[in-house]
């Protein structure tokens, strides 16, 4: 993973984690709006609203107006449009051990503001100053040259305040910019807050701190932003009642290797144990030779449903986009494995009704699509007892729907067979 990448995802998480901070540091009546409408973190007191903003940057010395430049100009356009908000810009650079306020003055402000940085000339100039249309264009154009920038930059200078479209004074007045710890000390600090609440060492690092990350993180990536609003007092304790581990796509994210196979290995311990049940299994092939899914679904069936009297066959479901792989997989079952199975086609169709008319001691297998969806979840009669997900698979339908489910992710297809039991 190249390290641009590597630092959207330690931002991401910062901010998730942050969120977390803001919830368990919330007075009653609170609200937080996750992946917020205005920055960030959206945090709701009553008429008031403070926007923060998060930014993490592991490897940078100190902060300087050019680092500062593009969250002070969303954080200026924001400005601009809500009157009673303030705003909170965390930004982490290396060597911060504790939270502490850098200075931001009109000095600032005027070093970030005389930027000749076309990107930024190019998406703020023409909305924070009022020029006139020859420059305004000229701001407006497609590729900005050295030419464009030094006219542009000229006029702004010449002309001065008189061109702002807002207050410096009240803009610095409404904004704190903080140096942040880094993630490991935030990390912690949350912690420190959940045992201060009357949990122990082991609640804190196996169930609850996991539990609050994955539902701030399934939250903030949701579209609806009624849905990523909570009540921070009702969400913690919604958090505090859950008494398990949460498995989500989440998780891996949150464990080393090692950990996140123990986790899901006691998870699908308990879970395998019950298979006089509809159990339905969702695999992302992206991610594995098909001969390996092949080779898994042959083990997983010799392990747990050899008993056809008291064993129900699954279903699996396969995700791909590409539809050979598919038939390859299905081939491969029969011509390898001497496996027999329904997948609901007739005359290259797709029938639901023929899928599941087959015996419950037969392996039902078909290509993912709405109508599956749509049918597992809302036909009563056909709804899994539990879903298990294998890859980078978005259920969020069957999350709403109840349905009891568990998603592993990011593990090779060794570590599959192991944490199925499956394979010796």
């Amino acid at each position: 993973m190249d390290r641009t990448a590597t630092q959207t995802i330690e931002g991401f998480n910062y901010q998730h984690n942050k969120s977390i901070l803001e919830v368990l540091n919330a007075s009653p009546g609170t609200k937080i709006t996750l992946e917020g409408c205005i920055e960030d973190i959206d945090v709701i007191r009553e008429d008031n609203i403070t926007a923060i903003q998060c930014k993490y940057f592991e490897s940078t010395q100190n902060v300087t107006p050019s680092i500062l430049a593009k969250p002070i100009f969303d954080m200026i356009i924001s400005h601009m449009k809500y009157e009673n908000v303030n705003f909170k810009l965390y930004i982490h650079y290396s060597g911060v051990t504790e939270e502490n306020n850098i200075e931001f003055t009109v000095d600032v402000l005027n070093d970030i503001l005389s930027t000749k940085n076309k990107e930024y000339v190019k998406k703020y100039f023409h909305q924070i100053f009022e020029l006139p249309k020859e420059i305004e264009k000229l701001c407006k154009k497609s590729k900005l040259t050295n030419d464009d920038i030094v006219e542009i930059t000229n006029y702004i200078n010449v002309n001065g305040d008189s061109l702002l479209k807002f207050s410096k004074d009240s803009f610095i007045e409404k904004t704190q910019v903080i140096a942040a710890p880094k993630m490991e000390l935030l990390v912690e600090t949350i912690k420190q807050k959940i045992r201060n609440d009357g949990y122990t060492e082991e609640e804190v690092e196996n169930i609850i701190y996991p539990n609050f990350f994955q539902k701030v993180a399934e939250l903030s990536a949701n579209d609806d932003e009624q849905q990523r609003t909570i009540d921070c007092n009702l969400f913690k304790n919604e958090v505090y009642s859950i008494k398990e581990l949460l498995y989500t796509k989440w998780l891996s994210k949150l464990c080393d290797l090692k950990k996140y196979k123990e986790e899901i290995k006691k998870s699908l311990r308990v879970r395998l144990q019950s298979n006089y049940s509809f159990r339905v299994i969702i695999v992302n092939i992206s991610r594995y030779r098909v001969s390996e899914i092949a080779f898994f679904i042959k083990e997983y069936l010799k392990k747990y449903c050899s008993k056809k009297k008291l064993n129900y066959f699954p279903m699996f479901i396969i995700e791909t986009d590409n539809e050979d792989n598919y038939l390859e997989l299905q081939s491969l079952l029969f011509s390898a494995y001497k496996i027999e199975f329904e997948n609901g086609e007739a005359g290259r169709k797709f029938y639901i009704d023929k899928l599941f008319g087959c015996s419950e001691n037969k392996l039902k297998i078909c290509m993912r699509n709405n109508d599956i969806d749509s049918y597992l979840t809302t036909n009563v009669p056909r709804r899994p007892d539990d879903l298990i997900t294998i890859g980078d698979v978005d259920i969020e339908n069957y999350d709403d729907s109840g349905i009891n489910t568990i998603n592993v992710n990011k593990l090779s297809s060794k570590d599959l067979m192991d944490v199925f039991y499956l394979g010796g």
